[in-house]
């Protein structure tokens, strides 16, 4: 009895609490800026760039790499219509020069402090040069 009633009282705070809206942000432009909080330690970060939904989170190769930077902020450019997600991981170089490497962290998957995926849409041109004919 004392079982269900914890049980109750957890599901009942777990459903109470907010949870994190995905959050679409229009690109306006081409470049979307970047940042995070630095990880311990000596490392480097490696910036992905995916078409959204994500598929394979983790898998490294079936992602645009877009770059490699020390520091933590990095300027994306998104050229074509889309929705799209941006990825960070670390990499660390061990004393034997094998580099290793955190999981990729989506922006915009749980856990990120406000989820979000990047749309960039281009409003339609204005036609040129209208004439009689």
């Amino acid at each position: 009895m004392i079982k269900k009633i914890l049980l109750t009282l957890f599901l009942i705070m777990f459903l109470s609490l907010p949870m994190a809206a995905q959050v679409f942000v229009d690109i306006v432009g081409n470049d979307a800026t970047f940042l995070w909080d630095p990880a311990p330690g000596t490392v480097t970060y490696e910036i992905y760039r995916s078409d959204y939904p994500v598929t394979s989170p983790q898998d490294s190769a079936t992602h645009e790499f877009l770059g490699e930077v020390a520091v933590t902020t990095y300027t994306v450019t998104f050229l074509n219509e889309g929705q799209f997600a941006v990825g960070v991981r670390t990499k660390k170089i061990d004393f034997d020069g094998i580099a290793w490497f955190s999981a990729i962290t989506w922006c915009h998957i749980e856990g990120v402090p406000s989820p979000f995926v990047l749309r960039k849409f281009e409003l339609p041109e204005a036609i040129e040069n209208l004439r009689l004919q």
